[in-house]
């Protein structure tokens, strides 16, 4: 296990279970990970995949993948993917979301991955082959999960990635006189004031807490995002620019309101000759656009 600023990766690739064989890990009651299990389906025929999570002493979600994998690599003939998620208490249960999706794969490994995703805002668990194919919402309140191969199926690999808690820290500026006396001021091209323009989310998995305006200031590594707040005014860091190798392309490190970094995937661009900044965040499906205030 690695420490890397606020996040804690399980790496736990090297793994060759065999179909039929449960594995568990542990989320220590973390309120922030993401469990990605990648599974290589052998042969033709059908493949049955597992994912489990308790929730209390007698109250567990099972879900379960089933794949029609004779033509998997065929784009005309994808395969098909039906899926349960089951709530059970002790020995009872009823199924509280299911569906279906065709299923194409252009890789040559065969493979097919469940994710589930836990943030302070709620869980939701993902399918598919190079993308996720479909995203459920669902209920998360235990400390472990459990997933196996059932049948025509093998866990390839799987990893747990945890984000710990970072709050929004106080900008450098006492004041929004004195931020507002900054961007006039102005060092470059970048600095200055961008207001929301437009968004598009996966509502399963991301949420807008306001359409923010945001006072964009460099520093040393890149440029601060900073918004107002609204209890008292005064200038907070909501996130943060840090430049790349390419021009006017930056990772980008995103507050969510719950104090917890959205997305460490997450990036941003400035596009439309200087005058959009976008904020891409791809394991929540959502960008954000902000233009340019003259």
């Amino acid at each position: 296990m690695k420490r890397s600023a606020a996040i804690l990766i399980a790496a736990l690739s090297a793994l060759a279970a065999a179909a039929g064989e449960v594995v568990s890990v542990g989320t220590d009651g973390s309120q922030d990970f993401s469990y990605h299990a990648r599974y290589a389906l052998h042969g033709n025929g059908k493949h049955a995949l597992g994912m489990y999570w308790d929730c209390a002493d007698t109250l567990h979600y099972e879900l379960i993948a089933e794949i029609d994998n004779s033509a998997f690599n065929d784009a005309m003939y994808p395969a098909k993917v039906r899926y349960t998620i089951t709530k059970k208490i002790g020995t009872s249960g009823a199924i509280v979301s299911e569906g279906a999706f065709d299923c194409r794969q252009t890789a040559l490994d065969n493979g097919f991955s469940i994710v589930l995703r836990r943030t302070p805002s709620g869980a939701v668990v993902s399918l598919g082959a190079e993308y996720a194919a479909a995203t459920e919402p669902v209920e998360y309140c235990g400390d472990s999960i459990r997933t196996e191969g059932i049948s025509g199926a093998q866990l390839k690999r799987h990893s747990l990635i945890v984000r710990g808690v970072e709050t929004a820290r106080d900008a450098t500026f006492a004041s929004a006189d004195e931020l507002y006396a900054r961007i006039a001021a102005r060092a470059d091209a970048m600095e200055g004031v961008w207001e929301y323009l437009d968004r598009d989310i996966d509502a399963a998995r991301a949420r807008l807490g306001q359409k923010y305006t945001l006072f964009c200031v460099r520093t040393d590594t890149g440029y601060d995002l900073l918004t107002l707040d609204g209890v008292d005014g005064s200038p907070v860091v909501k996130g943060k620019l840090v430049q790349t190798a390419f021009e006017e392309h930056y990772d980008l490190r995103w507050l969510s309101t719950d104090g917890y970094i959205a997305d460490t995937e997450a990036s941003a661009a400035v596009a439309v000759e200087g005058e959009v900044l976008e904020l891409n965040f791809p394991n929540l499906g959502s960008r954000l656009r902000f233009r340019r205030r003259h």
